[in-house]
């Protein structure tokens, strides 16, 4: 590798959708897992680490206490304090080679320093429970603060030198940003061993570190540049594979989060996920490069993702399974009844979940495609989700088949079959029919008049509902007495 000094630029700096993905997406996916986390995709993948009572497969190991926790954490001090004396050192005359690297030797201390801080600070503010703490796996179920990782930041935090050889245009300065996932991940699986994080905290570090890292990247080598909103065009192949995997791995994390819940981690069951992944993926990117029309991908990208915004909502805050039946309660109600359910919390939140959908419509224009080569692609996707089917199609089978709710839990899939069922396959009572009169003319019989027992009446609400009890797998332990009494 060749280092070059990096010149001096007052380049204009244009925000484009790489810088998107480099500060602001890496945020909104952390604000994504903050708010929208679910449990059981986080307990299937801490079942192989989890022995029993409060034993992990990492306590009492000397490589995952000595090695990876206690060892781990020197790596990115390392890397911190040799920039921090690489610096230092650039100002005296014996080291004057090293003056055209001080800035980038002091982004490196600092960009390392701010994830270590801001990881920190956010953890002694998380109210999130450690594994180890919760009733499931043998803890007290004492509060920790315990997200986001903290541990896994130290290899994660080397994002910086990716930037910082970026900066100095070393050709292979990819090579970094593969050390920094990679030590990041060993720790973090390493902590995840010892049950002290689950593995939606080691993602909420990674994109916490990237964007921390990318942030301090444009602040300290584009200081003065002008932001100006401008985006050159995207293939619609591009287009399609990014709204396809959104669609499949954020709007379908219900999907996933029951699927994860009624299998038990395994080679053979992390390739049944596997499976309906690439199928979903593959649905998803097939329908929308038939549209092969710029115009058309955009409105049907936009109208699927809002669809399976508002589906992913209100099956996080309420549970709510869309079916037919629920579509065709939501078309009965009334103004009192949908204004209890559209609150603030509701339009924040959804338009949160549909920002990167909205600025891919508004600001991302497509590139012209020539009908053939969209069909072709189409017919493309369509093959790979038949092979993926045809490739475990009993496993794919016997889980819907097992757990049926799965199919209605598929967005925007639910929405469209539970609307289109709702209204053109109306199967419910309350039709006009013809009245029958069974009794022209009642009148109280002679059991009236005899003394009358006590009355019960039973008042049954919706507010204990099974995704908040304890007992159930609740993160929270919400049902002590009823453990107490070994229900």
């Amino acid at each position: 590798m060749n280092l070059k000094v990096p010149k001096k630029t007052n380049s204009f700096l244009v925000w484009s959708f790489n810088d998107i993905l480099t500060v602001l997406l890496p945020l909104w996916l952390l604000c994504l897992i903050s708010e929208f986390r679910y449990a059981p995709i986080d307990s299937f993948f801490a079942a192989p680490f989890y022995l029993s009572g409060n034993n992990w497969l990492g306590t009492g190991s000397f490589f995952f206490s000595a090695v990876l926790h206690k060892g781990g954490k020197y790596v990115a001090v390392a890397v911190a304090m040799s920039s921090l004396i690489l610096f230092l050192l650039s100002y005296l005359k014996k080291f004057a080679r090293l003056k055209p690297y001080r800035k980038v030797c002091l982004y490196v201390t600092l960009s390392i320093s701010a994830c270590a801080l801001i990881i920190s600070g956010l953890k002694s503010l998380s109210a999130s429970p450690c594994p180890w703490s919760l009733p499931q796996y043998g803890g007290s179920g004492s509060a920790g603060k315990c997200f986001p990782a903290g541990h896994a930041s130290s290899g994660f935090c080397l994002f910086s030198l990716y930037f910082a050889f970026r900066q100095l245009r070393v050709t292979r300065s990819w090579i970094f940003l593969i050390l920094a996932l990679a030590l990041g991940w060993i720790l973090g699986v390493g902590r995840q061993a010892q049950g002290a994080h689950f593995l939606s905290h080691s993602f909420a570090t990674m994109f916490l570190d990237w964007a921390i890292c990318a942030l301090f990247y444009r602040l300290f080598f584009f200081p003065k540049a002008p932001v100006k909103i401008h985006q050159k065009p995207i293939s619609a192949l591009s287009y399609c594979l990014i709204t396809a995997f959104s669609l499949t791995f954020i709007f379908n994390l219900p999907f996933f989060s029951k699927a994860c819940s009624a299998l038990k981690f395994s080679f053979s069951d992390l390739w049944l996920l596997a499976v309906c992944a690439f199928i979903l993926f593959s649905a998803f990117f097939t329908v929308l490069r038939l549209l092969n029309h710029s115009f058309l991908i955009k409105v049907f990208s936009l109208f699927f993702t809002v669809c399976a915004a508002g589906a992913m909502y209100f099956n996080y805050q309420y549970g709510t399974i869309i079916n037919s039946e629920m579509m065709r309660n939501a078309l009965a109600t009334d103004t009192a009844e949908v204004a209890e359910l559209l609150t603030a919390k509701f339009f924040l939140e959804f338009a949160f979940l549909c920002l990167p959908q909205l600025y891919l419509t508004f600001f991302v224009p497509i590139k012209h495609s020539s009908f053939v080569r969209g069909i072709f692609q189409a017919l493309v996707g369509l093959v790979i989700g038949v092979c993926f089917l045809m490739l475990n199609f009993q496993g794919v089978s016997s889980l819907i088949r097992s757990e049926p709710v799965l199919r209605n839990l598929i967005s925007p899939v639910n929405v469209f079959s539970g609307t289109y069922k709702a209204v053109f396959k109306d199967g419910s009572t309350e039709v006009d029919a013809p009245r029958i009169v069974i009794d022209p003319k009642p009148a109280l019989g002679a059991s009236h008049k005899n003394d009358k027992g006590t009355l019960f009446i039973v008042v049954v609400g919706e507010t204990a509902r099974l995704a908040n009890w304890g007992l159930a797998g609740y993160s929270r332990d919400t049902t002590p007495q009823l453990r107490a009494r070994n229900v």
